[in-house]
């Protein structure tokens, strides 16, 4: 009879270990979905913004890859400064946004030569 509760405690014990290990590989698969959308999503944002300094430049024929210049300079820098990988990039992402208001600047007069005079 003993030998029956012990045989009885270790199925139990089996059975709830499989349950665990089934909940626990469960919940990695979702955890790994939910990474691998984010890094979609990071890839996606540093996509747009990409085209919106492409826009940017094209609009301003003298800059000659002034935006992917600051990009580098400032990731050089983040990471000199000791930060870490995750955050060199936001920071070298973030720096091509820094002419993004050009866009709504006319042509004429970011092109034009010498001074602007204001009135």
């Amino acid at each position: 009879m003993q030998t029956l509760w012990i045989d009885m405690l270790a199925i139990v014990a089996t059975i709830l270990y499989a349950a665990f290990a089934k909940l626990s590989l469960k919940a990695y698969k979702e955890q790994s979905q939910k990474l691998k959308y984010l890094e979609e999503l990071k890839e996606s944002q540093r996509n747009i913004i990409q085209k919106f300094s492409e826009i940017s430049e094209a609009k301003s024929g003298e800059t000659g890859q002034h935006i992917k210049r600051v990009s580098e300079y400032s990731a050089i820098l983040a990471a000199k400064c000791g930060l870490s990988e995750n955050e060199v990039e936001m920071i070298s992402t973030a720096s091509m946004m820094h002419d993004v208001g050009k866009l709504l600047i006319p042509r004429e007069i970011i092109e034009k030569p010498g001074v602007l005079l204001t009135r």
